[in-house]
């Protein structure tokens, strides 16, 4: 019994030690398993961590969307030309060159067609500077531009010029062809910065200036550019606030005619009466409002209140043919804006013949179907159309044959220009004429002078506007010197 007792036991001991060798067995294999796994992720780390670095050291040396000069290698080539400037004592410039209407092609073609957009202009680029200077990407759709010994600072504008004859032709993407909008910063060293993280600021600031000036492609830095940025900075942060309306105040500059000396329209201007600045011309107002995207709200309020106060004026006895409002050609571009005129038209019970929009072109035009729509919406408003300033752009040129306009109003160029100018007057008189016969007429604006009337008479024009004819009037005063007038 005793030996059976034993025999047993040993039975167990073994068949435990069985168990537990199988278990370590087990438990090994698993932690092998284990660490292979984890060898494996930590190699698949490594190497993901290797193809990163490689991008990172490629993209140094090249962009990888326009195989120019990596942003670090040219960022060192900046600060080198900078100190051999320094010891040379021959300025340096760099120039940031921005595609204005680069988020329209992402949007409208694809990123792949962006990328197309960009290695074309980079290839434009590189064929119009020396092969002493470099050429990189610094953001997305800005280029850079390090130009090395120039003879004067000035020598960089006759870059920034044949980077823009280089753009006037088209570049074709997805067989269309499209022309590319650009503006141009420059700043140069040492007389804008004294190091490059300065000189790149410094060209920033240049670049913003020149996207704000349509009428400018390129533009050099500015020391009062700060001063410029805080007051829009001011302007832009009080036109955020619903008071600022209290600010506004809308003048009236009269059209005459003067073959019957009648009032023929009441042009309403808005000036912003700001406690801090002063007085703001509509021009800046207008900017200022398109950057914040408040340009439809002032444009309705000035529709409203203008309206009231011809429609006062008229109960009075006072009785221009219309009243004109100032547009930007682009607020076309929405068919809820055009909506809207005709609630705030209609709430007011305010007759739309009498209504003259006085359109005014920008620079980024809308598209011929947009236009259309926008035409026609009007034309069913009942309301007369006319062109802003027609002669310092190309609308009219291009849309006058296929839209109806009632008016066309000149640019005040005409007017400065018709006594030193011997082309002004024969050209007024053509327009004159075109007018007629497509059932239009003009007005002159900006007339300074009674000869400068007693000229235009004799050229068959009879709407004039200026200082010559009739100051600028508040509402107030339209009320006291028209209705007394009337």
């Amino acid at each position: 019994m005793f030996l059976l007792i034993i025999m047993t036991s040993i039975a167990i001991l073994l068949f435990a030690y069985a168990i537990y060798k199988n278990h370590m067995h087990t438990k090994f294999a698993a932690e092998i398993t284990q660490n292979l796994h984890q060898s494996q992720a930590n190699e698949l780390a490594l190497q993901e961590k290797l193809t990163s670095l490689q991008q990172q050291l490629s993209s140094a040396i090249q962009d990888p969307v326009t195989e120019l000069l990596g942003w670090q290698l040219f960022e060192d080539r900046l600060r080198h030309c900078i100190k051999a400037s320094e010891r040379s004592q021959v300025p340096m410039g760099v120039l940031f060159v921005d595609i204005k209407q680069f988020k329209m092609i992402n949007e409208a073609l694809g990123y792949e067609a962006g990328d197309q957009v960009l290695r074309m202009l980079a290839k434009r680029l590189q064929s119009s500077v020396r092969q002493v200077d470099s050429v990189s990407r610094y953001n997305k759709d800005i280029f850079v531009i390090l130009l090395s010994q120039l003879s004067k600072p000035e020598m960089a504008a006759i870059v920034a010029q044949r980077i823009l004859q280089a753009m006037i032709q088209p570049v074709e993407i997805n067989q269309q062809e499209m022309y590319l909008n650009i503006s141009i910063g420059i700043a140069t060293y040492p007389q804008d910065a004294q190091n490059a993280d300065e000189l790149l600021r410094r060209v920033d600031e240049a670049l913003q200036m020149a996207k704000t000036n349509n009428k400018q492609m390129y533009q050099f830095y500015q020391e009062n550019f700060n001063k410029i940025n805080q007051r829009e900075f001011i302007l832009n942060t009080a036109l955020a606030q619903s008071a600022v309306y209290e600010q506004f105040a809308i003048y009236y500059q009269p059209i005459k005619d003067e073959n019957n000396q009648t009032i023929f329209c009441m042009d309403a201007l808005l000036y912003w009466h700001h406690p801090e600045l002063g007085v703001i011309k509509p021009a800046e107002l207008y900017r200022c409002a398109a950057a914040q995207n408040k340009l439809n709200d002032i444009s309705l309020w000035i529709l409203r209140h203008a309206c009231r106060h011809f429609l006062q004026w008229r109960s009075v006895g006072f009785t221009p043919v219309y009243l004109g409002v100032p547009l930007l050609l682009k607020q076309l571009g929405s068919s809820h804006f055009i909506y809207q005129i005709s609630q705030v038209l209609q709430e007011i019970a305010f007759n739309p013949e009498h209504i003259l929009f006085e359109m005014k072109e920008q620079s980024d035009h809308l598209s011929f179907d947009v236009l259309e729509k926008a035409f026609n919406m009007l034309e069913y408003l009942n309301v007369k159309l006319a062109i802003e300033e027609f002669g310092a752009n190309d609308f009219s040129l291009r849309y006058l044959k296929n839209f109806h306009v009632h008016f066309l109003k000149l640019d005040a160029s005409f007017a400065s220009e018709l006594e030193t100018n011997v082309n002004v007057p024969t050209l007024i008189a053509s327009l004159v004429y075109l007018a007629k016969n497509m059932s239009m007429q003009l007005i002159v604006p900006g007339l300074e002078s009674t000869s400068q009337i007693n000229t235009l008479k004799n050229l068959g024009c009879s709407l004039m506007q200026g200082e010559a004819v009739f100051p600028l009037l508040s509402a107030k005063e339209v009320m006291e010197k028209m209705a007394v007038q009337a």
